[in-house]
């Protein structure tokens, strides 16, 4: 595929793990902002048969291993890591625009990772595939773009509170049962903190530790970002909070630093304390608790940032990315 290349306006869209967390909140997202199509088929791994609503019409689920790249245009992936590896060349190779909400693509230079208020620019250099972040990542780059605007921190330390759907829709269910369980279950999230996010490696730390500092070294073009993180799962449906603590060699006023943030695109800037969860729902990440103190010949700040995981962690980040690939009017 010609790189930066647009897609038809109407495009012909499928949707890879339709009846997972992401793939349900993707029909939401999709219903919601109106994105022209002409034609929209759902894929499951599991789920084949079913019918997931869309709007006010309901549509059935096929089997990804049926799906034939030169019946779509665009294809949104949700689905496993191992399976993206196996399955989204071809249709890459077959001319399909493919948004990957995987990790797979995201760290390969040739794949531009997006968040579209961030780094649109990158999309002029797509070859027929975009990457999509993490959610936690993105919620955090967000909160962190206009502050290294200001001045370059020679170090950053993140503390996420990650809700369990990140985890998944089975984590989900057995989460909501432990909670109307009598007694707290073994191994539950519910009534505990769980210490790590993924598999740890020999150093101690875990999957989305990596995730977090990669991702936003390469969304904010700074590979030198000096970012250390320890990411956390809480008792919470939906919402990624993250606690950034920030030190800069330059003196930085609050006032400066809150301004930045209200300036910023897809932030919301809060003088409250709000909730984690009280993100769900919204496709801004919200922001709070900002403090700033002089130290060590700078500046210290510190705030708090939540997203919602299953929107614009996933599902909303990728229909935008899709709405500035969409050409104009189509010629069929």
């Amino acid at each position: 595929m010609e790189r930066g290349r647009k897609i038809v306006n109407r495009p012909r869209v499928g949707i890879v793990g339709a009846s997972g967390l992401v793939g349900r909140t993707l029909l939401r997202v999709l219903a919601e902002r109106r994105l022209p199509c002409r034609e929209l088929r759902l894929f499951g791994l599991r789920a084949v048969g079913r019918e997931l609503a869309f709007g006010a019409r309901r549509l059935g689920v096929e089997a990804f291993e049926d799906a034939r790249p030169s019946d779509l245009d665009l294809l949104f992936y949700a689905g496993p890591a191992a399976l993206a590896r196996e399955r989204l060349a071809a249709f890459v190779e077959a001319g399909v625009l493919v948004i990957d909400k995987s990790s797979v693509h995201r760290l390969d230079p040739s794949v531009p990772l997006v968040v579209p208020e961030l780094n649109a620019a990158a999309l002029g250099q797509h070859a027929g595939l975009v990457a999509t972040p993490n959610c936690t990542t993105i919620g955090v780059v967000l909160a962190l773009a206009p502050l290294v605007a200001l001045a370059e921190p020679d170090a950053i330390v993140v503390t996420t509170t990650q809700a369990i759907s990140g985890v998944g829709r089975e984590a989900l269910e057995a989460f909501r049962a432990a909670r109307g369980a009598a007694e707290r279950r073994p191994g539950s999230v519910d009534g505990d903190v769980w210490t790590h996010c993924g598999a740890l490696d020999a150093e101690g730390c875990s999957e989305e530790e990596h995730k977090l500092r990669d991702e936003s070294r390469k969304i904010l073009a700074r590979p030198a970002l000096a970012l250390d993180a320890t990411t956390l799962r809480v008792p919470v449906e939906v919402g990624h909070g993250a606690s950034l603590w920030l030190r800069f060699p330059a003196t930085l006023a609050r006032g400066d630093v809150c301004a930045a943030l209200e300036r910023a695109p897809g932030v919301v800037l809060r003088t409250d304390a709000p909730g984690q969860a009280e993100v769900a729902g919204r496709d801004e990440v919200l922001v709070s608790r900002v403090r700033t103190r002089n130290a060590e010949g700078g500046s210290v700040v510190q705030l708090f940032c939540a997203v919602d995981n299953l929107r614009k962690g996933a599902a909303t980040n990728a229909v935008q990315i899709a709405e500035l690939l969409l050409s104009g009017p189509s010629s069929e």
